[in-house]
């Protein structure tokens, strides 16, 4: 049955292709899209309230609707959909990948052009048959070409979450086979690399032959009894999955996670110390990667220090830090609500903060000038700073809601509300969301004046890049990060799963400078508070502890972080 995600993400494309081909019931295109994201702030599983047969007591679900509910949950796909599809084909939905390109543009582009795919696309620029099309200019054509060019790298690197849910769908199929014992990632993915070049997964079973066969039956491999498997998997994306005899799951864990030279190192110390290299699986027979390290004089090594060899280095000093863990994570201090961009109120989104044991969340909406995400006005912001003060009167004793602010950086380094407006806030997050076509030097420049504003407790996102979709603008990050240090100024890493901005080299940068690190999930919804995950990888591979991240003080000290005398 298909998860509430799935389930939007199919509505979603259901609008998508009628406004693509050409349907003019635009009521129903925008139904379609407005259940979509409402199932998705849907706050338990679709299946559920189909099961309960209350689809039709949600706001916008007719009896019509309610069956094409039910079809999409009973089926997986819809008449509907492949009825569309007969005369508006699937890949025409890789063009609103694009940048500058909207479900309008691209049915200009398919019914006008006969433009089907990004392939076709790129044909018809180099043909210089879509440059006259209205809304196609040459700047636009400049963002179509690095756009195509950004699609093309997806099948050599992906976003983290991307290949950890497929290695989550190789997995699934792998427990289908009995004597499978255990699934793991393995790879760049577990070492949290933040675009993987492949999915990797490890798998303990007594049959290989039974596991190569389930890995057939989703077109990996040729069903063949081999221990190493490769293909393509989720759009041609690579894959490599390790099928071995339980007792040397722990070697094989640990040598198809870490990289080569780590365990070159490692193989090379196993000899020195008169061991079988880590290749020989029978000599690290029924050893955990624990267990391993151990016999090899070492501490536990954690997955993201498995790189090179300077963690080992650092562990035969006494030297190996303690990385930050979710454990130590109290507060995420950038989050938004639906009265920008979000979809979930100020409560709400408190209480899924409490509910995974947190002691602090900051409300920060978008500012005024981010009009495309609701940004406040003034006297919006000023309502929403007493209803936080609300909500938080009627929250436990133990728990701290922040009135904050995603303030946008002008063009001129000016925030976008004047300092009387922010001196009421709690915390505020100075963000770019515009401009981003200035030289490095002006860009830069614009940075060190919003630092430059005593109310400005973090920057936000400070490169500005879309994993997969948007290149970093200009920008020198020594530089800020230099600034950072000399106004007191934390610098976030943002952890939604397409920014993870900064980057681990920016991190670890940061914190040689002793600049705190600002790790917030930049939610909007409660669900995607969980993403904390993907910036507390990136962290850990940047060598931070709970000491060098703002987000595991308590209340009263984040509060008191570079708070204005």
């Amino acid at each position: 049955m298909l998860t509430n995600e799935e389930l939007a993400d199919e509505l979603r494309i259901l609008a998508d292709l009628m406004t693509i081909g050409g349907d003019d019931d635009v009521y129903r295109i925008r139904r379609y899209s407005r259940l979509a994201d409402a199932i998705d702030a849907l706050p338990e599983p679709i299946g559920a309230v189909y099961a309960e047969g209350r689809l039709t007591d949600m706001k916008g679900v007719g009896d019509s609707t309610a069956k094409l509910i039910e079809e999409y949950l009973a089926t997986g796909s819809s008449k509907r959909r492949e009825k569309l599809e007969e005369t508006t084909p699937i890949t025409v939905l890789d063009l609103l990948e694009l940048p500058g390109i909207g479900p309008k543009t691209a049915q200009r582009l398919f019914q006008d052009l006969h433009i089907k795919s990004i392939d076709e696309l790129e044909a018809g620029l180099d043909a210089g048959t879509v440059q006259g099309m209205k809304g196609i200019t040459a700047k636009t054509e400049e963002k179509l070409r690095a756009g195509i060019a950004r699609i093309r790298r997806r099948n050599v690197e992906r976003p983290l979450q991307e290949v950890l849910r497929l290695s989550e769908q190789i997995g699934e199929a792998l427990n289908l086979a009995s004597d499978v014992t255990a699934v793991a990632v393995a790879g760049a993915a577990r070492r949290g690399v933040e675009t993987p070049r492949r999915i990797h997964v490890v798998a303990a079973t007594e049959n290989i032959g039974q596991a190569a066969v389930v890995l057939d039956k989703i077109g990996l491999g040729d069903g063949s009894p081999t221990r190493e498997v490769r293909g393509e998997f989720g759009g041609g994306f690579p894959i490599r999955a390790s099928l071995t005899p339980s007792a040397y799951f722990g070697v094989t864990w640990l040598r198809q996670t870490a990289d080569a030279s780590h365990v070159a190192a490692l193989s090379a110390r196993a000899t020195e110390r008169g061991l079988p290299p880590l290749d020989d699986d029978e000599g690290w027979r029924r050893l955990d990667e624990e267990e391993i390290y151990g016999k090899l004089g070492l501490p536990l090594i954690v997955p993201e220090l498995r790189e090179g060899t300077t963690a080992i280095d650092r562990a035969d000093a006494g030297a190996l830090p303690t990385l930050i863990r979710i454990d130590d994570y109290n507060a995420d201090l950038h989050v938004h609500t639906h009265a920008s961009d979000g979809l979930n109120t100020i409560e709400e989104m408190a209480q899924a903060a409490q509910a995974r044991g947190y002691g602090c969340l900051a409300i920060c909406d978008h500012s005024r000038s981010s009009g495309q995400a609701g940004g406040l006005s003034a006297e919006r912001l000023l309502e929403q700073i007493e209803q936080v003060r609300v909500v938080n009167d009627g929250m436990d004793s133990d728990f701290t809601l922040l009135a904050g602010s995603e303030v946008d950086i002008l063009r001129d380094g000016k925030l976008d509300y004047p300092n009387d407006i922010l001196a009421q806030l709690d915390w505020v997050v100075a963000s770019v969301h515009s401009n981003f076509n200035l030289s490095e030097a002006e860009q830069t420049e614009r940075f060190y004046r919003a630092m430059e504003n005593p109310y400005v407790r973090v920057i936000g996102h400070a490169t500005g890049r879309l994993l997969s979709r948007r290149d970093p603008y200009p920008i020198d990050i020594p530089a800020l990060i230099g600034k950072a240090a000399e106004t007191g100024v934390a610098l976030e890493l943002n952890a939604a799963p397409d920014r993870l901005d900064l980057n681990a080299e920016y991190c670890a940068m940061a914190r040689e400078a002793h600049v705190p690190v600002s790790i917030n999930t930049d939610a909007h919804r409660r669900e995607t508070l969980d993403t904390i995950r993907y910036g507390l990888a990136t962290a850990r591979r940047a060598w931070l502890e709970p000491k060098h991240v703002v987000n595991t003080w308590s209340a009263e000290e984040i509060q008191g972080f570079r708070a204005p005398s």
